[in-house]
């Protein structure tokens, strides 16, 4: 899917979902995700606590599909070679993880590219924002439950938009 469709999508889709796989918590994270595309989960994010990589790529190639079914985009977290094995949308960074300068240079430029917190100054296309952060020209999501291994972030509509 070219960029400028994924952008297109990015601001369309309103409830991001961060799944964080925990080995030590017995699910079935394909089941999972299946189950928050059905209940009409926009976006996904792949959050990696402790997966070796091996059960990583296969958890993230069989989401990528799971989001093609759904025309949802799949976010991976700090992982761009993930992300380019799996095919996923995009890449969500932090400050502490990872530069965008190394995700860009591994990376196509039909990825999408996030950061959490404050960006800095990078040519984002989404923020995972904290406290009703809102940047022009750029989809903004709030966090608004945290429960068990699922965090939910909805859109904060910016002021432009």
């Amino acid at each position: 899917m070219k960029i400028e469709l994924k952008k297109a999508l990015l601001f369309k889709k309103d409830i991001y979902k961060k799944i964080i796989l925990d080995k030590n918590i017995q699910i079935d994270y394909i089941d999972l995700i299946a189950k928050l595309l059905d209940n009409k989960a926009d976006i996904i994010e792949i959050d990696n606590l402790n997966f070796n990589d091996c059960d990583l790529i296969e958890v993230s190639i069989k989401a990528r599909q799971l989001c093609s079914i759904y025309n949802s985009l799949l976010i991976i977290k700090n992982r761009a070679d993930i992300v380019k094995i799996a095919e996923a949308d995009g890449i969500l960074t932090d400050e502490f993880s990872i530069e965008l300068a190394k995700i860009k240079k591994i990376s196509d430029d039909n990825i999408l590219f996030g950061f959490m917190g404050k960006p800095k100054n990078y040519d984002y296309d989404f923020i995972l924002a904290n406290e009703n952060e809102k940047y022009d020209n750029i989809a903004t999501y709030e966090k608004i439950s945290d429960e068990n291994n699922i965090i939910t972030y909805k859109k904060v509509l910016n002021e432009n938009n």
